[in-house]
């Protein structure tokens, strides 16, 4: 009796045929040894005509574009557990019509779920050639999707993973990795914080693939900072983000021992923890720690320190600790523009030289790409210290120093300036009660939100 079928070698003992699906009926109606080459027993053709039976999802094969996300996930995970030549068949399928789908409307939508499809044609049938050809189609995809999208969490995700997946001869490693951590800087840029358990874990990942680069565990502890000073955090959880936040700081000055910033997210922690919790040795090592990030470098430093005084300042009542941190911050302002520009600022007022950026090429003293509104979100900062102060006259100086034309560019946040200088100005004027002010955002977004 002729062979019938092409047998391929398969992870089980149950073998990979390809043939019509009419055959294929007729041989697990009747099951028998001398059917199907290579099926030596019985059980073996009922484990293959059991794997046959598996639903095909057909309607999401011809439709895909007509799935919301959580349905086109769930057809994902349908279209993992079939046998090879179903799997092949709906990818076809699914194929076809995402692309006459995108033909159409080209969406970013579109775009990522036929990245999505490519990456999951990994079927034993397919060879590492093949593999890697599909993949890359996937990564072209995935670049365009992020290039007009780049909040797009899961495609980044999807783009890093399938880099990272490829054999080494790709060359497609450093892309993976660098993919992880601007999952953490795209969703800085855009200035909402969601999405952290998937950064988190990405970067965990990037972690645990690099061991010795400190930017994955310092971006894991900036991660974490920017939680704790976005949300109204049960009290358990703070503590445990703060915790966190310390270990991953930690582990990065281990890795990275000469980096100086370290000390200005690290210090800043420990102090402001140490002051929620009543540790007086932990606030105390947090204020030795921010002193030696402002001798080792001040441009950067001084503001963290300043920023970490105003926030444990304004929490303690009225009274000489208060007015002593208070008065710590203004001047770690004063000396920050004094170090960048070179020139004696007036204590009474807060004008700032025409060139904030004349003495130094230091980032902190300009707006470096990865903090696009760095200056305009200091002196906004600056504001909020003297405005809690009473210092009216020195808050209006600050909040026009944010608003000046060439410092904001396209600030996201010069209408909350503007209602700072105006309350400001009322109450330099005499007035009490000049209206009620918005919350000011986390700080951290004030100097690096771009959209």
């Amino acid at each position: 009796m002729p062979t019938l079928y092409t047998l391929v070698p398969g992870a089980s003992d149950v073998p990979k045929v390809t043939r019509s699906g009419r055959d294929l009926q007729h041989v697990c109606r009747r099951p028998n040894a001398a059917t199907l080459p290579g099926m030596k027993t019985i059980p073996t053709i009922l484990t293959f005509c059991s794997l046959l039976a598996t639903p095909l999802p057909q309607q999401s094969s011809r439709e895909p574009a007509r799935l919301d996300r959580a349905g086109w996930n769930r057809f994902l995970s349908q279209l993992a557990k079939l046998p090879d030549k179903p799997a092949l068949r709906s990818i076809a399928t699914t194929e076809k019509n995402l692309k006459k789908a995108i033909a159409d409307q080209p969406t970013a939508e579109l775009r990522q779920r036929l990245a999505e499809l490519l990456v999951r044609a990994k079927v034993p049938r397919v060879s590492v050639v093949e593999k890697g050809v599909l993949a890359m189609q996937a990564i072209v995809l995935l670049k365009r999707v992020l290039r007009d999208e780049p909040e797009r969490l899961a495609a980044r995700y999807t783009l890093a993973r399938t880099c990272l997946a490829l054999p080494s001869f790709f060359g497609q490693r450093k892309q993976g990795l660098t993919e992880l951590k601007r999952m953490f800087r795209v969703t800085l840029q855009g200035g909402r914080l969601f999405g952290f358990a998937l950064i988190d874990r990405a970067l965990a990942e990037g972690q645990a693939l690099a061991e010795k680069d400190a930017e994955f565990p310092l971006l894991r502890g900036l991660l974490r900072l920017w939680a704790l000073s976005t949300d109204r955090l049960e009290r358990t959880r703070a503590a445990k983000l703060a915790s966190q936040a310390i270990e991953q700081f930690e582990q990065a000055r281990r890795l990275r021992p000469t980096d100086t910033r370290i000390h200005g997210w690290l210090g800043p922690l420990l102090f402001i923890t140490g002051n929620e919790a009543g540790l007086a040795e932990m606030q105390k090592k947090g204020r030795k720690e921010m002193d030696e990030g402002v001798r080792k470098n001040p441009e950067q430093n001084l503001f963290a320190r300043a920023l970490a005084l105003s926030i444990v300042g304004s929490e303690l009542p009225a009274g000489k600790q208060r007015t002593a941190l208070l008065r710590q911050a203004e001047e770690d302002f004063y000396r920050t523009v004094e170090i960048c520009t070179g020139e004696r600022m007036d204590r009474s007022r807060f004008q700032v030289p025409a060139d904030a950026n004349a003495r130094t090429d230091h980032p902190a003293c300009g707006d470096p790409e990865r903090a696009p509104h760095n200056r305009a979100g200091t002196f906004f900062t600056a504001g909020e210290v003297f405005l809690q102060s009473g210092s009216w006259r020195r808050a209006a100086d600050a909040y026009e120093e944010s608003l000046r034309p060439g410092t904001t560019g396209k600030w996201p946040f010069r209408r909350l300036a503007k209602d700072r200088l105006e309350y400001a100005l009322a109450r330099l004027q005499g007035k009490k009660h000049p209206g009620r002010l918005t919350p000011a955002p986390a700080n951290c977004v004030l100097c690096h939100r771009t959209r």
